[in-house]
């Protein structure tokens, strides 16, 4: 009777091994045996122990960038071990062929992937530990290498033992005791983007058409707009400082965020609500002066009231336009960043031939890959 791969018979005797059907042509089960012992086992154990050291060090791009000088230096001296370990017996299980064709592939993959790894990525921060450098530029760099260290071995690894001939009885079991902390926090990340994305969705982008207007009339105006046009603005205003920023700031927190996201969320956190609040000060300044102004008689106060409200005006425009700007790209920004979390949620999961996609869940018993 065949069985859903979450009850997928396991071998509580030792390792699954696979048959002779699951080997390609001309690949018999000595030569797959030679193979596993000397080259995917190591290479396998090697994966996984650098994946339980970057794992000691994956805090949150927010936390590195914040952390204490002597957490900093905890977090530098482990990625300079998984760094040597990396060059060394990593890049040569890597560069050893494998007689299975989709293996090879894979092999190939992570091969021209840790070629740009370790170009843009593990050298530059060579560069700054030989400098002794233990200030911003160390934090940023550690935040973007430890990221794309992690998602290199995480990608590898899910990539290896998918071609591994033992994956094909258990893939769900194998992966699912490799990545559950992953997938929670990718599954967190993803919940509370789609959050983001709803908050923005139910805000609508009728606000764009009511902010170009009122940018118009603050250039136009010899007086300031009031009435409805004003208050629909200063809503907008309070729903972005009340209910956009809290959301950003939640998300900025997690630890599967990567640091090119944390970069652009941080300024969409600062800026965002900083204009908010800026362009309402400056509306209600301008209308006191604009009111007070007017109970001062003359030819030389009327001037001055005129030049008040034109600068004022520009520069209440020139915010209200960089706010809406800012705003439809966070839109953008916060669809292309699901899609992305979606891609790496993907990534997590596997799928058994002639089976429909799963969830990893919970496993009793287990069986041993190595």
């Amino acid at each position: 009777m065949a069985h859903p791969p979450s009850q997928s018979p396991l071998s509580a005797a030792g390792p699954i091994e696979p048959s002779a059907d699951d080997l390609p042509a001309g690949v018999s089960l000595v030569d797959w045996a030679l193979e596993r012992n000397t080259l995917q086992n190591p290479r396998l154990r090697t994966l996984l122990g650098l994946h339980r050291m970057v794992e000691g060090v994956f805090d949150s791009n927010y936390a590195v960038l914040h952390c204490s000088p002597e957490r900093l230096a905890e977090i530098a001296e482990r990625m300079a071990e998984v760094t040597d370990i990396i060059r060394g017996r990593l890049v040569e299980l890597l560069e050893s062929p494998s007689l299975l064709p989709a293996l090879e592939s894979a092999l190939e993959r992570s091969r021209g992937a840790l070629e740009l790894l370790e170009r843009y990525d593990l050298t530059p921060l060579d560069r700054l530990r030989q400098a002794r450098e233990l200030g911003p530029p160390l934090r940023r760099q550690l935040c973007i290498t430890i990221g794309k260290v992690h998602a290199f071995l995480q990608n590898t690894l899910a990539e290896v033992l998918a071609s591994d001939p033992r994956s094909h009885h258990d893939a769900d079991y194998l992966l699912s005791r490799r990545f559950p902390r992953d997938i929670e926090e990718s599954e967190w990340l993803y919940s509370s983007v789609s959050q983001l994305e709803e908050s923005l969705s139910t805000l609508g982008d009728h606000w764009f058409a009511i902010l170009h207007e009122l940018a118009n009339r603050l250039r136009k105006a010899e007086h300031l707009p009031t009435g409805q046009l004003w208050r629909d603005t200063s809503t907008f205003c309070d729903l972005l400082v009340n209910e956009v920023t809290p959301r950003l700031e939640q998300i900025r927190g997690l630890r599967a965020i990567r640091f090119q996201e944390l970069d652009l969320l941080e300024g969409y956190a600062r800026d965002v609500p900083a204009r908010a609040r800026l362009i309402q000060i400056l509306y209600e300044t301008a209308r006191e002066i604009e009111e007070r102004g007017s109970e001062v008689e003359g030819r030389g106060a009327e001037v001055v009231r005129g030049e008040t409200r034109r600068v004022l005006g520009r520069r209440l425009a020139r915010l209200i336009t960089e706010i809406a700007n800012q705003y439809r790209d966070l839109v953008s920004f916060v669809e292309i960043w699901l899609r992305s979390i979606e891609n790496r949620r993907a990534l997590m999961l596997t799928k058994s031939p002639g089976e429909g996609s799963y969830s990893p869940g919970p496993k009793t018993g287990g069986s041993s890959i190595v």
